[in-house]
């Protein structure tokens, strides 16, 4: 009787554990948000995102509140002519935009939180161009600042 016991609590375990493994490796792909910029979708920054946001500010027409934290591209928490100008410096290849996006994959996920908490926490450092990327502030320090932006951006 007590060999039973031993197995069925050994068993749970086991089960628990893999149900615990596939929510932790899940839970990086549960949040993900298009680039900033990228207001219709489309993967790309480009100058259809321009019009839309330079009509959304001249108030000619708005942006769906859908896709108006993608056009929040200073995450300031508006959007406007400020969007508008580094749209349109990363259409002509002034500054690209790739704020949020440390992986460089296209899109905003919780996979970028984490990098920056592992920069920080001193796991893995980020290299120059994922630091850029991971300062969405722009205040030159990469910290725990800039994951609650992209948290709040990714939980919006």
């Amino acid at each position: 009787m007590n060999f039973r016991k031993i197995t069925a609590a050994v068993m749970a375990s086991a089960l628990m554990a893999c149900a615990t493994s596939a929510l932790t490796s899940s839970a990086d792909y549960y949040y993900f948000k298009v680039l900033k910029g990228d207001i219709n979708g489309d993967t790309e920054v480009d100058i259809e995102d321009y019009i839309l946001v330079n009509n959304h500010v001249k108030g000619i027409k708005a942006i769906p509140s859908s896709r108006l934290a993608a056009a929040d591209v200073n995450w300031d928490g508006k959007v406007d002519v400020t969007d508008v100008m580094l749209i349109s410096y990363d259409i002509n290849g002034v500054r690209p935009i790739r704020s949020g996006d440390v992986l460089d994959n296209g899109y905003v996920s919780s996979k970028d939180v984490k990098a920056i908490v592992n920069h920080i926490n001193g796991v893995k450092a980020l290299s120059s161009s994922r630091l850029k990327r991971a300062d969405v502030n722009r205040d030159n320090v990469v910290n725990v600042v800039d994951v609650a932006l992209i948290q709040n951006y990714l939980t919006k």
